[in-house]
């Protein structure tokens, strides 16, 4: 597996000859919505392999695939909450 990165630049500019999708500019708002939507997708992502991890490990009683099914629940939690803050995790 590998990690794949994504470096985001928004720049801000008026130009009356370009229309924005909410009708003014606001870089604030328009980084908040990209990173909102990069969260849906990662969410999307990590609930769809965890589904997979699931049928196999927990019912077909894989024992090698548990520690990636673990770090995935671990992850879908951060995912799917991400305001939480994790101080420990005890496995």
């Amino acid at each position: 597996m590998f990690s794949k990165f994504l470096y985001a630049f928004l720049g801000a500019f008026e130009d009356d000859d370009i229309v924005h999708v909410d009708g003014e500019v606001n870089p604030v708002r328009d980084f908040e919505t990209i990173s909102e939507e990069l969260r849906l997708k990662d969410e999307e992502y990590v609930l769809s392999n965890l589904e997979k991890l699931e049928r196999t490990v927990i019912r077909g009683n894989d024992k090698k695939g548990k520690p990636e099914y673990v770090s995935y629940l671990l992850i879908r939690f951060k995912v799917t909450r991400p305001n939480v803050l994790m101080l420990s995790v005890l496995v």
